[in-house]
C-alpha cells in the first residue's frame, strides 16, 4: 500500500480470494478503527481515502472466513 503525494487515496492489491462477505478494517497505531466497510466480491485491489488521517502507520486488516490478511499502511503529509 501506498500514499501517493499531494492525493488522499491509497491503493493496494493482494492475491487472496476475498468473498462479498469479507471485512476491511483500518486501524490507526492506538488500535483505534479509522475505517470499517464490506469488501466487494472478488476484490483484489481497492481505493482507500485517506482525507483527515494524521501521518501515521496504520494497519490494514482483511477478515476472509477463518483467514486475517493484516498490513501496514504508512500515510505521508
Amino acid at each position: 500500500f501506498s500514499s501517493r503525494r499531494r492525493h488522499t487515496r491509497l491503493q493496494g492489491d493482494w492475491s487472496s480470494d476475498v468473498c462479498s462477505s469479507d471485512l476491511l478494517r483500518v486501524l490507526d497505531d492506538q488500535g483505534r478503527i479509522v475505517l470499517q466497510t464490506t469488501l466487494p466480491a472478488n476484490a483484489h485491489r481497492i481505493s482507500i481515502n485517506s482525507q483527515g488521517w494524521s501521518a501515521g502507520t496504520y494497519f490494514m486488516h482483511i477478515q476472509s472466513g477463518d483467514q486475517l490478511i493484516q498490513k501496514p499502511i504508512i500515510v505521508i503529509r
